[in-house]
């Protein structure tokens, strides 16, 4: 996974959002709050946490992340 590039998407609207990775959906939430307030957009490498869990021994660092570009579209009303 890490020798490629690949595409990550977010859909929101007012209710939901949904994240896709290579096209195929990943996980997808349905609630108002806090989908109905502004968001901004955090590109990180963030290591440890709750998935996958805290690095151990075997952990590679130092990590990066290399960022052909991003690209935000807004749906037409």
């Amino acid at each position: 996974f890490a020798g490629d590039f690949h595409t990550f998407t977010t859909v929101w609207d007012s209710i939901s959002m949904a994240w896709y990775v290579d096209g195929i959906l990943y996980y997808a939430a349905n609630a108002t709050s806090p989908f109905d307030r502004r968001f901004h957009m955090l590109l990180n490498v963030a290591v440890g946490g709750n998935w996958p869990g805290s690095p151990d021994q075997f952990t590679l660092f130092p990590q990066r992340m290399i960022v052909d570009y991003v690209r935000v579209y807004k749906k037409a009303n």
